[in-house]
């Protein structure tokens, strides 16, 4: 968890709305929305991202606390078939 004042992080998936998989993991200090609507307008993502929605993980960790989750979950969902290989 992030502590005193240490920015807190948040791990999200990106979910695609269909098939309800699990494309992309990310994390974010932004918080999940504004990230989101960072990927909305990179151009390297424009033929899937509109078909997947911002879900929260895990909230409220430090830096590497979210490097952590955000590996443990890549290496869970199959670094191949995400994204952000």
């Amino acid at each position: 968890m992030a502590k005193g004042g240490e920015k807190a992080f948040e791990v999200y998936h990106l979910v695609n709305r269909e098939t309800q998989a699990i494309e992309y993991v990310g994390k974010t200090s932004q918080g999940i929305l504004t990230r989101f609507e960072q990927h909305l307008l990179d151009p390297a993502k424009q033929a899937w991202i509109h078909n997947v929605e911002p879900v929260l993980f895990k909230g409220g960790l430090s830096r590497y606390g979210a490097k952590y989750y955000e590996q443990t979950e890549i290496l869970a969902y199959k670094l191949e078939n995400l994204y952000n290989k």
